[in-house]
């Protein structure tokens, strides 16, 4: 897992092969939006990557509006409780065509409200089981929304497909991300990953499918390193 520049850098780049001792020997995949693939691109970034069916039953219309829009800032609460102006804002959204939106307003929506993505109180989360919405700190949104509706919209996807095979074949593979990192350099495991304050992006959870930490069945995730668990408590 490394992360990509934002320049059009070659594989071959310091830049790339500091990351990796190794990447000559590996198939290299983008998982960005940056990928000049871009039958691949839309079915692996999340900027296209969708629609996304709330707890709730609303359907948002590409993965990163879904993320981003169920985050809660200061203009939409009240006493801390979201306003009926939070509901609205969401379901416009939401209903939105990703196509028919910029990159920036996909990925920065809070900007719109003349807020900085520092500024989110929490994100709204519906619990299908207690029939209740839950307000989730940052490392507790990771684990109930953004891997978990992530891996299922991805995993039935030719293109994890492609990737899918080729490491089950024993390739080895990279995947750069923007919001990825080497993070066996750093001495760490893949629920380290999760439980830090620290930007962690799709990559991380395509990986986890490749190599089986997760893996989705009859449509729902299941965890086989403990990712999804609570580790640490959020303050």
């Amino acid at each position: 897992m490394l992360r990509r520049n934002f320049a059009n850098k070659g594989w071959n780049d310091p830049f790339y092969t500091k990351q990796c001792a190794d990447l000559d020997e590996r198939v290299v995949f983008d998982v960005t939006s940056r990928n000049p693939r871009k039958d691949f691109a839309e079915q692996v970034s999340p900027m296209c990557l969708g629609p996304v069916v709330t707890g709730d039953g609303v359907n948002a219309g590409c993965f990163e509006l879904y993320w981003q829009c169920s985050k809660v800032y200061p203009c939409h609460t009240l006493l801390g409780e979201p306003t009926q102006d939070y509901w609205e804002w969401r379901k416009e959204m939401f209903s939105k065509n990703p196509s028919d939106m910029t990159t920036m307003q996909k990925r920065h929506p809070e900007k719109k409200l003349g807020a900085k993505s520092r500024d989110c109180m929490y994100s709204i989360w519906y619990n299908k089981e207690t029939g209740e919405y839950e307000r989730l700190g940052y490392l507790e949104s990771r684990r109930k929304e953004y891997i978990v509706e992530y891996a299922k919209l991805v995993y039935d996807t030719d293109a994890f497909r492609e990737m899918k095979a080729l490491y089950d074949s024993g390739k080895k593979l990279a995947l750069v991300d923007f919001d990825g990192y080497n993070y066996y350099n750093q001495g760490k495991t893949i629920v380290d990953v999760f439980n830090e304050y620290r930007k962690a992006g799709h990559g991380f959870v395509i990986k986890m499918l490749l190599e089986g930490d997760i893996e989705v069945v009859n449509g729902e995730v299941i965890d086989h390193v403990g990712v999804l668990q609570s580790n640490k408590v959020e303050a």
